[in-house]
């Protein structure tokens, strides 16, 4: 978890004027979030959307700077 957190950490420097919501934050459920990772989002001043299982195929991830997948087990993985 230290790892994955100073990775998070480090991939964030490398976009320092990210724009409102440019992390996608995905998970299976919306109401068991990773305190860890939003905390450190929030701790760099970065903005996140999180997006639930069920809006993956609807979503334009186009318009993300960058993309965090949560360690959950998809129902349908593509």
């Amino acid at each position: 978890m230290k790892r994955l957190m100073l990775i998070l950490l480090a991939v964030m420097l490398l976009f320092p004027l990210v724009a409102s919501e440019d992390i996608a934050y995905v998970v299976k459920n919306t109401n068991a979030l990773d305190s860890g990772i939003t905390n450190s989002i929030n701790e760099l001043n970065y903005t996140y959307k999180v997006i639930g299982e069920s809006q993956v195929l609807s979503t334009n991830f186009s318009k993300y700077k960058m993309i965090i997948v949560g360690e959950d087990v998809f129902s349908n993985p593509l």
